[in-house]
């Protein structure tokens, strides 16, 4: 079993919230892999996050209650920040030790349809569980 953990405030309501966890299930139906999912409150980021999930999903959707506790599992945990605009804002990071990370700022999952999962979060799922 693929165990992945969902940073962000859930919300029943916000659409990319909703998607995000249809997507992962339909790329895991199209891989035919066995996929958990945990939506996991900003507040309750830990360092040890890292070793118990295969992988980790920063959703959209801020307000987040602790921009703070997200933004140092990016500065201080094993994501190195390889790029930030003018102002200091990260734009681009990277996971060294992972076979796939990426960050971006649109919402591929919103494209994820069944039988017809987004590349991208297919081939998240296939990195995390090294298929």
């Amino acid at each position: 079993m693929i165990k992945i953990g969902i940073i962000a405030e859930y919300t029943a309501t916000y659409e990319p919230h909703v998607v995000t966890s249809r997507a992962i299930e339909h790329s895991s139906e199209e891989l035919g892999l066995a996929v958990s999912y945990e939506w996991i409150s900003t507040v309750d980021v830990k360092e040890a996050f890292f070793d118990v999930y295969d992988g980790l999903w920063v959703a959209p959707g801020s307000p987040y209650k602790s921009m703070d506790k997200a933004l140092w599992a990016i500065r201080e945990g094993p994501i190195a920040i390889t790029g930030s605009d003018a102002e200091g804002e990260v734009r681009v990071v990277e996971y060294p030790e992972h076979p796939l990370f990426f960050a971006t700022l649109f919402v591929p999952q919103m494209l994820s349809q069944p039988n017809k999962p987004h590349l991208l979060v297919t081939a998240f799922l296939r990195a995390v569980s090294r298929v």
